[in-house]
């Protein structure tokens, strides 16, 4: 007589996932510890070399940084469980790149020479020149139109990696975006404090755009010895190429969408040839940035401890 048998079907459970509220707990302490040191860091070290516009620039941020707490108030009295994380997460990439982009100024006051011919010669032993790269892809007018766009994406890109994750419920690769782009500012100060560089025009001769001419204008007012009291909105850092950083950092956190998988990581391509092709940066520039993501989404990785799950059967 045969029987029939109930086989329960194996069940899975996963070990070594991570626990979203033990990760969201070290984001946030390891943001209050940062801003607990940079801050007044900031203040010592920018009166140290005389650059006294730093009150100006975060008294510029209140007023938006009011409306995103507010914000941030009204959908945890709602309440609003679904904005509650992304409203936060917007707040502090905001907060963020304004106590960060102060360090970069007070780097900017630099005591060392200029590194562009330095650059260059290295740019040189790699067998390649910006000059020559710029006037090739200036040949081919679609390709210039869709890389100075991609350049110009930079931005909206950033915005996506510290928001949709957390909208999509996974908040770890905002925090470890977020994370990998404090360390990265820090990493980046220390490089261009010792290796400042205007870009490549100066040393390749071609001409520069007007953003990058008002770039060597206001590093040299950096590295005078006059106080500095008006801090300019420029991008100023040569090496490494921090744009670089933000769309590699950013393509990483979007990678865990699988839809946009690969559109975040061409954007992040053409980017960083981007960063090339308009003159703005040495080749070198781009292959330390692209190092320096990579080393410190490692380290912002580690610290939440965003490993992922292994599969077991029980």
């Amino acid at each position: 007589m045969s029987s029939n048998v109930l086989i329960m079907p194996a069940t899975r459970k996963l070990r070594g996932a991570p626990d979203s509220s033990k990760i969201a707990t070290r984001f946030y302490a390891s943001l209050g510890i940062l801003f607990g040191i940079l801050l007044p860091a900031e203040f010592v070290l920018a009166h140290a070399v005389h650059l006294h516009g730093v009150e100006r620039q975060l008294l510029d941020a209140w007023p938006g940084l009011t409306m995103m707490s507010a914000c941030v108030l009204y959908v945890r009295w709602r309440p609003l469980p679904k904005l509650i994380e992304t409203a936060q997460l917007v707040l502090i990439s905001c907060l963020t790149f304004y106590v960060m982009g102060v360090l970069i100024h007070i780097a900017g006051r630099s005591p060392y020479p200029l590194a562009d011919q330095q650059l260059a010669n290295l740019d040189a032993a790699l067998h390649f020149r910006t000059a020559s790269f710029v006037q090739q892809v200036a040949a081919w007018r679609p390709l210039r139109l869709l890389l100075a766009i991609a350049y110009g994406t930079t931005g909206f890109m950033v915005i996506g990696a510290a928001t949709i994750p957390a909208i999509l419920g996974r908040a770890e690769a905002s925090y470890r975006f977020i994370l990998s782009i404090i360390f990265a500012v820090l990493a980046t100060a220390a490089l261009f404090y010792r290796w400042p560089a205007i870009g490549p025009w100066t040393v390749e001769c071609f001409a520069p755009a007007r953003d990058q001419a008002a770039v060597g204008v206001y590093l040299t007012q950096l590295r005078s010895a006059l106080p500095v009291i008006d801090m300019k909105s420029v991008a100023i850092v040569s090496f490494p190429s921090f744009h670089t950083v933000m769309a590699v950092s950013a393509a990483y956190a979007l990678n865990c969408i699988q839809r946009v998988r690969w559109f975040t990581w061409t954007l992040c391509v053409l980017i960083c040839v981007s960063t090339v092709s308009t003159g703005w940066h040495y080749g070198v520039d781009v292959l330390a940035g692209l190092a320096l993501a990579v080393a410190c989404n490692a380290i912002a990785g580690r610290m939440l401890k965003a490993t992922a799950p292994r599969e077991e059967l029980a």
